[in-house]
């Protein structure tokens, strides 16, 4: 199946790490699923979720895939350093 993106290469995952919203990102995951998508900027749920300092959706995506806090972007850079 293909996924759908919009211009900046974020799904809906992605989209809804970026508004907040912990429910939809927990119902649009399959059970065992990563969280690994990445946008253009080779940003993850995890960068994304960071960069908006938001601790609740941090700690959801670090119990679905602890492996995201050391995953880079096309910049090199850890969630961390975001």
């Amino acid at each position: 199946s293909k996924t759908v993106c919009d211009l900046k290469g974020r799904n809906a995952v992605l989209l809804s790490v970026e508004m907040g919203n912990v429910d939809i990102v927990r119902l649009l995951l399959r059970p065992g699923e990563k969280c690994d998508a990445a946008d253009y900027k080779g940003m993850g749920a995890m960068h994304i979720a960071a960069e908006r300092n938001d601790v609740r959706m941090m700690q959801f995506i670090k119990r679905r895939d602890p492996l995201t806090w050391i995953a880079e972007d096309k910049k090199r850079r850890l969630p961390i350093h975001i």
